[in-house]
């Protein structure tokens, strides 16, 4: 399915558990369980989120992400 590069990424596991942590920038992630969400916004390494299983959890850095497998691939060359 496309998306456009302003719509979140989302997934929810149906049994990992996840510990989010951002390690260099600024990442907001909203963490949704059917019921409430919750947006937290993770831009230090001791600033971090937990996601039970079941949980919907939606990106919001698209920076941060290759949406293009050819893209990935030469930014993986130019760091070796």
């Amino acid at each position: 399915m496309w998306r456009s590069r302003t719509e979140p990424r989302g997934d929810a596991h149906k049994v990992l558990e996840e510990f989010l942590v951002a390690k260099s920038n600024n990442s907001d992630v909203v963490l949704d369980d059917g019921r409430d969400k919750a947006r937290f916004h993770l831009n230090r390494s001791f600033h971090d989120a937990y996601a039970l299983r079941m949980i919907w959890k939606e990106f919001y850095d698209e920076e941060e992400y290759y949406r293009d497998y050819n893209a990935y691939l030469t930014a993986l060359e130019a760091t070796k």
